[in-house]
């Protein structure tokens, strides 16, 4: 995972979609705002490793097919053994959360998103 992430996090094309997002925003973004983003904060690398991890869970299997092996998944079942099925269940309940938050909070008054 350690040597893996550095460069799956520079293919997911995430930060160069956040940075270009930025143009058409009008007269608020500056300078400053492109040397913001230019400096990686913790937000955009977090949504960067989110964007990269959702990517490689989706196209898992059909990456496997093509006989490419280096994906996230793959890299994480071989380093710390763990099945495919208990994996897909961690995954999954972030996927709740998701579709819990989404909107709006849906957590306590849940009657009104699930």
């Amino acid at each position: 995972m350690e040597e893996y992430m550095p460069v799956a996090l520079v293919t997911s094309a995430y930060s160069m979609l956040a940075t270009t997002s930025l143009i058409g925003m009008g007269n608020g973004v500056t300078k400053e705002t492109f040397d913001w983003i230019f400096s990686e904060p913790k937000i955009v690398r977090s949504s960067a490793i989110i964007c990269r991890l959702m990517d490689d869970m989706v196209f898992h299997k059909f990456e496997q097919k093509r006989g490419h092996v280096a994906s996230v998944v793959e890299c994480y079942m071989k380093h710390d053994a763990v099945p495919m099925p208990i994996l897909m269940r961690v995954v999954n309940l972030a996927r709740v959360i998701d579709v819990i938050y989404k909107y709006e909070y849906g957590y306590t008054p849940s009657g009104t998103i699930l």
